[in-house]
């Protein structure tokens, strides 16, 4: 079995040198194609989105798709709690 090398977070969205994971190749391309450079959590957002309108529509085209996908890395989503700011955490108040 070939593998090969993920990097869990975007290595063009963050540069770090321990943030790669080795992956079944094929599996490693199908995520690719599916999820694009999307964080993991931004997947999680991705699924619950794609879930929903699903359950909406019977047709979905690949322009929905990828849009969805842009959109949810600019934060412009509905089903994300919070809008994200470059990587930073935004601190609760109390």
């Amino acid at each position: 079995m070939n593998y090969s090398r993920h990097h869990v977070t975007p290595r063009s969205r963050i540069r770090k040198s321990k943030n790669t994971v080795l992956l079944p190749e094929k599996f490693h391309d199908s995520w690719h194609y599916i999820f694009g450079d999307l964080t993991p959590i931004e997947t999680i957002f991705f699924l619950k989105e794609l879930n929903a309108r699903m359950h909406k529509k019977r047709i979905i085209t690949k322009g929905e798709i990828q849009e969805l996908r842009e959109g949810i890395k600019e934060g412009r989503n509905e089903t994300e709690p919070q809008k994200r700011t470059k990587g930073k955490h935004q601190p609760t108040r109390s």
